[in-house]
């Protein structure tokens, strides 16, 4: 049993459809929810939640091939027009299958929206992702998508976009501030969540044989 499900030849979809997993939940890697929620907040649309937890998905041999279609889909249209918006993506690294491809639904969902991306990665320095924030920031771009490294040492930075009038979206990883208002909204999934599902299913398997 699998959790991070992804498309590809190596993803965990595919492995189910070859028998070589019994199952996997899959685990969105969240680009187009970033934008529509950085779209949201900056047409100061009301109602928006401050963390937004991604649908996780049990994936068997059963339902793999409407996942795979699902999951295949183009991002869907933010149906506004961004006109002249640019928004900072900072991204912690590529050290795993599963960054890589959230890199790619976040440059994918902004080529869809229309939006300018400035695209920076930190290839796992919390310093490089500071200095980005602040180039950022200096260029005064409408929004900023921040995956951190690592959860402390944002408050500085932080600051300085809010003073700016920048929001700022978390994606995938959440930082320890004192004051939650540094940023706009999470978005993400919960992993600890996804790891009981997934234990609990390999119990109730285990429990078959």
């Amino acid at each position: 049993v699998g959790i991070d499900g992804l498309l590809g030849s190596e993803g965990g979809l595919e492995l189910v459809r070859q028998g070589v997993l019994t199952g996997t939940f899959t685990c969105s890697t969240g680009g187009t929810e970033a934008f529509q929620y950085a779209l949201d907040i900056l047409n100061k649309s009301s109602g928006i939640p401050k963390k937004i937890i991604l649908r996780s998905d049990k994936v068997t041999p059963a339902n793999v091939e409407e996942q795979m279609r699902k999951l295949s889909e183009q991002p869907a249209n933010t149906k506004v027009d961004p006109g002249s918006l640019t928004v900072g993506f900072s991204q912690l690294g590529t050290e795993t299958e599963w960054r890589r491809a959230n890199t790619d639904s976040i440059l994918a969902a902004a080529r869809e929206a229309g939006i300018r991306l400035l695209y920076q990665n930190a290839n796992g320095s919390q310093e490089a992702q500071i200095a980005s924030l602040r180039d950022f920031i200096r260029q005064r771009v409408d929004a900023i998508i921040l995956a951190p490294i690592v959860e402390s040492g944002w408050d500085a930075v932080l600051q300085e976009a809010k003073q700016a009038g920048i929001p700022v979206i978390l994606s995938n990883r959440y930082v320890n501030v004192k004051d939650s208002t540094l940023y706009a909204a999470w978005v993400g999934s919960d992993f600890m969540e996804q790891g009981r599902k997934a234990a609990n299913w390999l119990v109730g398997k285990i429990g078959e044989t």
